[in-house]
């Protein structure tokens, strides 16, 4: 288990304090560390482009003082992020947003005691390191005969072919869809343990980390087709699993 090492942001010092002894008592439980500790996006900024590799994640308060907010931070930096404010009823919208194109995004309204605030802690490093996970996994596929190798972050959605049998067909955002016969969801999704893929309808799966749009009762994604060209699509959701994608 690598550590997972955090900027925190926040413009209220006894907050920033408190943010940082909490995290130093989950040092050795969740093996995290504390890396930059700054007041408002200028203070972060400036030790962040030193070395940007050197942060895994970003706890953030969303009103603070200077040029940006911690939305603005995180929008600009797109790497997990857990916002601790007053003010996430407010933001609800924006936060979600921002979960379509970060892997990991949770928030957490204060004040709150210490101890919901380490909990809240203990659930992002274990959804951070989920997606690290997910993120490292590479899937052998067969294409003409031949082994391809496909990293499961690439693939977008799943579906069966609508002829009676039992194939599949696999889309990924930077390869070409890929059909499998003979194959049943649940051994697919057995290769693809602890991912984003969930299942919107009786015959289809998709990776909630590639839905690009949302409307009532579809979901949008892109991905290659078989000309190598990225295209969109909406895929219908039954009402059985709309919980899937909220």
């Amino acid at each position: 288990m690598s550590t997972i090492r955090f900027a925190v942001v926040e413009d209220e010092q006894l907050y920033l304090d408190d943010r940082c002894e909490n995290l130093d008592e989950l040092k050795n439980e969740c093996d995290v560390d504390v890396v930059i500790k700054a007041h408002n996006a200028e203070e972060f900024f400036a030790e962040y482009r030193k070395n940007p590799d050197n942060v895994d994640a970003l706890i953030l308060d969303i009103d603070l003082t200077g040029s940006y907010t911690g939305l603005q931070i995180a929008e600009k930096v797109l790497k997990p992020s857990l916002f601790v404010s007053g003010y996430n009823a407010k933001y609800l919208n924006n936060i979600e947003d921002l979960s379509d194109r970060i892997d990991v995004v949770m928030h957490v309204t204060k004040p709150m005691s210490d101890e919901k605030f380490k909990n809240k802690v203990r659930d992002f490093c274990n959804e951070i390191r989920m997606h690290q996970k997910f993120n490292n996994q590479i899937l052998t596929f067969k294409r003409d005969g031949m082994p391809v190798r496909i990293p499961a972050t690439d693939i977008v959605y799943l579906e069966s072919i609508s002829d009676g049998s039992n194939n599949k067909v696999i889309y990924f955002k930077s390869n070409k869809p890929l059909q499998l016969n003979d194959m049943s969801f649940s051994k697919i999704i057995d290769w693809c343990q602890n991912t984003a893929i969930v299942r919107i309808s009786k015959g289809c799966y998709v990776n909630k980390e590639h839905i690009c749009g949302k409307e009532q009762g579809v979901v949008k994604a892109s991905y290659m087709n078989r000309e190598g060209k990225t295209v969109n699509r909406a895929l219908p959701v039954s009402s059985n699993y709309m919980k899937n994608i909220r």
